[in-house]
């Protein structure tokens, strides 16, 4: 027996893309009648025209083109952008969408929840799954909400953002992944015993605090290889790693190198991700 493929009953998510912008490209004036757009920058800067408003165009924001808006946007730096196309099929819900203003600040939390949708459309273009386009537009659609409130009630990565929150050494080591930490340091810094210190982590994580930092460091390479230009040295750095220690770590985790995943996500930059068999998306770019 078939089974129909599962569609979010109020929102349809029509295409994603990651888009690389080089300096001085520019998409021209337009507007949509039939659907709705998101432009998350993820790194970059420009500017965005929505009607008669310019705005600057900075990382950590979001962009909401709205049916029948006219807008158009430039760049003076080369920009990445997460863009989603989406059409609301509930009336309380379309009266809900008018009310999210046209820019405004993305939180955190919520910028990886877009991640996540635009990861999962992926994995749905190269392995279609029938419950994966429910799964996309029903999370997305939760993280539209989220643009309305606080990110702090996001619930991207809720359990990682609890134990944070909850562990002063875990937020700790979260917010000095580039540099060396030692379970001595930890002791130093936090007046405790290194053995109790390893006793806290396992009640808390599960995992010793080199287990807990080797993770967090290999999370965030991750997000930096899909959605930023740095190189696999700056990366290395970032999460405090020497490159030839980042290299073999990340191949024995992930079961390939740094590049090669890489390479697996730059396939996708730039390519329509279409969950709407009947939508084609229209580019309407310039270049400098």
């Amino acid at each position: 027996m078939n089974v129909p493929i599962l569609r979010d009953s109020q929102l349809k998510l029509l295409w994603t893309a990651r888009v690389d912008y080089p300096k001085k490209n520019a998409v021209l004036p337009h507007l949509h009648s039939d659907y709705f757009q998101l432009l998350l920058p993820l790194e970059g800067a420009g500017q965005i025209m929505i009607e008669d408003e310019t705005l600057d165009i900075t990382p950590n924001s979001y962009y909401l083109f709205k049916q029948n808006v006219t807008h158009s946007f430039s760049f003076t730096k080369n920009t990445i952008t997460l863009d989603f196309k989406f059409v609301i099929l509930d009336y309380n819900l379309l009266q809900w969408i008018e009310t999210i203003p046209a820019s405004g600040i993305c939180g955190e939390g919520t910028i990886a929840e877009f991640k996540q949708w635009f990861k999962l459309s992926l994995q749905h273009m190269r392995k279609p799954n029938d419950i994966l386009p429910f799964r996309v537009e029903s999370g997305f659609k939760s993280s539209l909400f989220s643009l309305l409130q606080d990110d702090s009630h996001s619930n991207s990565e809720h359990h990682k953002r609890l134990l944070l929150s909850d562990f002063d050494m875990a937020q700790y080591l979260q917010d000095n992944l580039h540099h060396n930490i030692t379970l001595n340091e930890l002791a130093r810094k936090f007046g405790y015993h290194p053995h109790y210190i390893i006793n806290l982590f396992q009640e808390y994580t599960g995992m010793s605090p080199i287990q807990l930092l080797q993770k967090l460091r290999l999370e965030k390479a991750r997000e930096y290889l899909e959605f930023t230009a740095l190189s696999i040295s700056e990366i290395s750095e970032k999460v405090g790693l020497s490159l030839p220690y980042f290299s073999r770590l990340f191949r024995s985790k992930e079961g390939m190198s740094a590049s090669a995943y890489r390479e697996i996500i730059r396939t996708a930059i730039g390519k329509d991700l279409n969950l709407s068999g009947d939508f084609e998306n229209t580019w309407l770019v310039t270049h400098g």
